[in-house]
């Protein structure tokens, strides 16, 4: 990620993941978009465990909101997405907990980047989470297969808020 300050007069949206904050400062033709999104974030809940015997089966979620912010008018958006991996396939053997969240980690940071540096961003928040939520789809399912990731997450999981400016 590009890291800046914002210049006087920029416009400015953030998407807050925890203690690490992600801005778009609009300067010239693209956003300088800031921040950082580590797999800490990605907290996999057990729901549906691999049997005794089992080959292949079980399921991990991970239920995250993420914050975007447009800086100069306060407006925000809550964006969820819920993101669940296999514990086990036929294909790919055993699927690392550390592996999915490094993977889930770099694909937020490589969308966020890709959406909140197009100049504009912040006077669409919900179309940014829409598109926000479609890349990591695409992505996510691509490197990790057999994942699968949802634009809602089931109302029984404990979802890891982002936002650190509340």
């Amino acid at each position: 990620m590009i890291r800046g300050l914002p210049t006087s007069g920029a416009s400015a949206i953030c998407l807050t993941f925890a203690i690490l904050l992600g801005c778009t400062y609009t300067r010239g033709e693209r956003n300088v978009v800031t921040g950082w999104i580590t797999p800490d974030y990605f907290l996999f809940q057990e729901i549906v465990p691999l049997r005794n015997g089992d080959e292949v089966g079980g399921w991990r979620v991970a239920c995250v909101r993420a914050t975007m912010r447009d800086g100069e008018s306060t407006a925000k958006i809550v964006c969820e997405i819920e993101v669940g991996i296999p514990i086990r396939t036929e294909a790919e053997g055993w699927i690392s907990v550390n592996l999915a969240r490094e993977l889930a980690a770099l694909t937020a940071n490589q969308i966020a980047y890709e959406v909140l540096s197009e100049r504009g961003a912040g006077s669409m928040l919900g179309l940014a989470c829409e598109r926000f939520k479609q890349g990591f789809s695409s992505l996510f399912e691509m490197r990790l297969p057999g994942s699968r990731v949802r634009r809602q997450c089931d109302p029984r999981l404990k979802p890891v808020t982002f936002d650190v400016l509340q």
